[in-house]
């Protein structure tokens, strides 16, 4: 603790002056938006961040490729940066412009509004699905089970196959394949 004197008005004040601790911090910036165009569309990013999972979904206010605004997504440690959807105004396929508010999420469902844009140009409700990709992973795992079913499939044939004609399948199994022999010769 520090001491400091001070005259304030003729008094003599003794002040404490108490340190403050140190807090670490780290500050990590995760993107930052380009515009109308660039690698991360966007410009003015409005609302709350909306988490599910390692994904962070917002949206702009402006900017995407219309420049009528955005929703992304992003993981939270700034990778995969996804471009859900750019508003387009009052009209085209996605309307609306201008989103505010924060997004709502539910089950694999954003919800939201746009201050204007959209059929009367008084902005709208929107609700967007978000389908997750699978990750590599997933992939690899989906192609090892559906190998394992065809090759259980393809047993299964077999099996009904010596069920339906049991004296050529024991038959083979019992003897072998038949393998043909050469004539022998003596030298």
């Amino acid at each position: 603790m520090h001491h400091r004197l001070a005259l304030v008005a003729g008094v003599l004040i003794m002040l404490s002056l108490v340190a403050r601790p140190t807090i670490a911090q780290t500050f990590t910036n995760l993107l930052s938006f380009s515009g109308t165009g660039g690698a991360y569309p966007g410009l003015q990013p409005f609302g709350s961040l909306t988490l599910s999972g390692t994904t962070l979904y917002g949206m702009t206010s402006a900017g995407g490729s219309s420049g009528d605004g955005n929703v992304f997504s992003v993981g939270t440690d700034g990778s995969g940066f996804l471009d859900l959807l750019d508003f387009t105004g009052t009209g085209g396929a996605y309307p609306g412009e201008f989103p505010t508010g924060d997004l709502t999420l539910s089950g694999d469902t954003l919800f939201g509004m746009t201050s204007e844009g959209g059929a009367n140009g008084d902005g709208n409700v929107f609700s967007l699905t978000t389908t997750p990709t699978p990750e590599p992973s997933t992939f690899a795992l989906l192609a090892a089970g559906s190998l394992g079913l065809l090759g259980y499939g393809r047993r299964r044939r077999r099996a009904a196959r010596r069920t339906a004609n049991p004296t050529t399948f024991d038959q083979l199994e019992e003897d072998g394949p038949a393998i043909p022999s050469l004539p022998s010769r003596s030298c």
